[in-house]
């Protein structure tokens, strides 16, 4: 796992049942990504279905896929968490680099983000998309990008 600058903040032993769950869950969601692979390649048959069945099947197909996506990025994850094993910067926040706690890292391996970091970023998540709802109903209303909405929401977004 290469010299690491996190050695003295994770014991080694901690690093090393990590790295064994970062495996475990690797593995795990590879055998799930194969699974949903072979739903997603059997192809529906739409001619005796009735506008329900064609609604359900259509439904459970976008349901896999965004499964599927998710796994992708849970994979990129533990990738990223991996080569920072191996350079020695696993553990650290990469917004302020401070040490990410070890319980954090046992709920979650392949977490990026101290707790601190990562309540900010979902909270300015939340603000961009209350920001594109309220420009998209201002705008169904005649306001445009100088509407009284998408002033408001610029406003709040600076904060």
């Amino acid at each position: 796992m290469g010299t690491r600058k996190q050695s003295a903040r994770l014991r080694q032993k901690t690093l090393e049942r990590l790295h064994a769950a970062l495996i475990e869950r690797q593995r795990r969601l590879l055998e799930g990504d194969e699974t949903h692979a072979g739903a997603l390649q059997a192809e529906p048959r739409y001619e005796s279905a009735d506008d329900l069945e064609m609604a359900a099947n259509l439904s459970d197909r976008e349901i896999l896929y965004r499964i599927a996506a998710h796994h992708g990025e849970e994979l990129a994850g533990i990738c990223e968490a991996f080569r920072k094993m191996e350079e020695g910067s696993y553990g650290l926040c990469e917004e302020c680099n401070a040490p990410i706690r070890a319980a954090r890292l046992r709920a979650l391996p392949h977490a990026r983000l101290c707790v601190r970091c990562q309540r900010e970023s979902e909270r300015c998540a939340d603000v961009e998309d209350n920001a594109a709802y309220w420009r998209t109903i201002g705008a169904s209303h005649g306001g445009g990008s100088s509407s009284h909405f998408s002033k408001s929401i610029r406003a709040t977004v600076r904060r």
